[in-house]
């Protein structure tokens, strides 16, 4: 037997979950710097799927979208946690407080992602994009 009620609720959901729907960002250069950095373990266990190539193939990356080539100015920057969370957390803080780094990429380890994730929440109240939000 179906039920009647079912439906109107059903409804209602969808169109509440479309208005309050934030929507997708926009992202626009506005010149500058933009600073990618690639935080992961370039000397331990991870080394092998994620070390220092990854840096290297962040900047092919960059070259093979021609920023250059569009005039944007893109520098990639590499750190080592050492596959500790406290360094790697310290290390996010850096790039984010001294360093301007827009976007930190290629955290392994989610413990990691989530403390550098919450970085930005302390200080500024305003949650920045990072790799766990994709």
């Amino acid at each position: 037997m179906r039920k009647w009620w079912a439906r109107p609720f059903v409804w209602a959901g969808c169109v509440l979950a479309a208005v309050l729907n934030p929507g997708t960002g926009n992202a626009e250069y506005r010149g500058g710097t933009i600073k990618i950095g690639v935080l992961n373990d370039q000397s331990g266990l991870y080394a092998d799927i994620a070390g220092t190539a990854s840096v290297w193939m962040a900047r092919k990356a960059v070259e093979d979208f021609g920023a250059t080539a569009k005039g944007m100015k893109v520098e990639i920057i590499g750190g080592d946690h050492l596959n500790k969370p406290d360094i790697g957390l310290s290390i996010a803080r850096q790039w984010f407080d001294v360093d301007k780094v827009d976007a930190i990429a290629d955290v392994p380890l989610l413990g990691r992602a989530r403390d550098q994730r919450a970085h930005p929440r302390e200080e500024q109240g305003v949650p920045r994009r990072g790799p766990c939000d994709l």
